[in-house]
């Protein structure tokens, strides 16, 4: 079975490739790092959407890293925001739990305070 696909890669996926060794190497080089920046731009494509509604942003950001491909990049790990919309939403409902427990809390407090003056004007009255 691999002895019949050799030959078939050899005549079809090789044949774009230069027969001399250098430029051979040197292709090879130009398609990882081609492979990479197409990879680059679908991880900042869906990180973008992740960390932002703002399709402006999300432009930009996919610009950024096409036009200038590793510094874009860097760059764009720069200038995201630090944390995810989900994250963003969580800890927004954490701080409505937070603050709805504590005003129970207090109330619940004040209450018995209030059950305490009540007790304790009755234990003086008598």
């Amino acid at each position: 079975m691999l002895a019949q696909i050799l030959p078939l890669l050899q005549t079809t996926i090789l044949a774009f490739f230069s027969e001399d060794p250098v430029f051979r190497l040197m292709q090879g080089g130009l398609l990882l790092i081609g492979l990479v920046d197409v990879f680059l731009l679908f991880w900042t494509l869906r990180d973008a959407l992740m960390r932002s509604q703002s399709l402006l942003f999300q432009m930009c950001a996919l610009v950024m890293v096409f036009a200038l491909p590793f510094a874009g990049f860097l760059l764009y790990l720069l200038i995201r925001p630090s944390s995810t919309l989900r994250e963003r939403s969580i800890v927004q409902m954490v701080e409505q739990v937070l603050e709805t427990y504590q005003k129970n809390m207090l109330q619940s407090q004040k209450k018995g305070a209030h059950a305490q003056k009540k007790t304790a004007s009755v234990i003086s009255s008598s």
